[in-house]
């Protein structure tokens, strides 16, 4: 595990505490366990970054502004990916709220539910919704795009239609169950998503994909990423402490590892730190 000295940037990582209002009924984490988590796969966790926690949009300033305190005295710098609704009125008081909190660098919001249900949502289609993405280019906002396997092309087409926004596609756009994927077709049409250099990708969330870690299936899956995004646009991440429950960070670390071993120190470098430190503007965090 020591071959980059291996100092990481996690993409992809969800903090909860229970004194947030609306908190889930999940166990206090913090970035501070994020880091003791990386720590047992001798990893040195330089940055990462907090996705909201898939609480009610409404909800999206006092959890902003909570983790935004609590990575103040983080051992590692951290940044925030905050919650929206593109398609909702007040949209530029709201994008101006949470950026009064330092560390905000972009915004989520799940298109893979609807009526809260795992099902494509219409919002991409949404001409309102289309005009509040639009704004997040002025405000130097990058959007995690998180879409099931069916939506990709029309992710595709999204994504070049808005080349001032920085995408980041969520969970390899593959955050179903493996049985239920056309894996041809989800290779194929992220191989046309990303023929768009605003995109780039985060290889967390394979827990829902796969929760037994099978070894040649996630090797597979990362191996797909990188033919179709390459080492510059492909972001380690864990979706920590959601895939904790299943999967190690040390055996999380092994996996990328052994499939980045044809890939040069400078690309593994990249992946594990250098893409999410750029795109994400991570301060003082390197590739090499």
């Amino acid at each position: 595990m020591t071959d980059l000295a291996l100092a990481v940037v996690d993409a992809h990582h969800h903090c909860y505490a229970t004194d947030l209002p609306g908190a889930p009924s999940m166990e206090p984490y913090s970035p501070a366990d994020l880091a003791a988590d990386a720590r047992t796969a001798g990893v040195d966790l330089v940055g990462s970054v907090h996705v909201e926690a898939g609480r009610p949009p409404e909800l999206s300033v006092p959890e902003t502004r909570r983790w935004q305190l609590e990575s103040v005295t983080a051992p590692h710098r951290v940044v925030l990916v905050a919650a929206v609704q593109l398609e909702k009125r007040g949209l530029p008081a709201r994008l101006a709220e949470l950026q009064q909190s330092a560390g905000v660098v972009g915004v989520r919001q799940m298109l893979d539910w609807h009526g809260g249900l795992k099902q494509a949502s219409p919002l991409l289609r949404d001409g309102q919704w289309r005009r509040g993405l639009a704004t997040l280019a002025g405000r130097a906002l990058s959007f995690d795009l998180q879409v099931l396997p069916a939506q990709l092309p029309e992710a595709a087409a999204l994504v070049g239609e808005f080349p001032e926004v920085e995408f980041v596609l969520n969970h390899g756009g593959l955050h179903i169950p493996w049985q239920q994927a056309d894996l041809g077709r989800w290779a194929a049409d992220l191989q046309v998503l990303a023929k768009w250099p605003n995109v780039a990708v985060k290889t967390s969330g394979f827990d829902t994909v796969d929760p037994a870690w099978d070894s040649g299936r996630v090797s597979g899956y990362l191996r797909t990423l990188l033919d179709c995004f390459g080492p510059d646009r492909t972001l380690f991440a864990s979706n920590f402490p959601i895939d904790r429950a299943t999967i190690g960070y040390h055996a999380l670390v092994a996996h990328h590892l052994d499939v980045l071993a044809g890939y040069s120190a400078a690309e593994r470098s990249n992946v594990f730190r250098g893409n999410a430190s750029r795109i994400y503007r991570i301060e003082g965090v390197t590739g090499v």
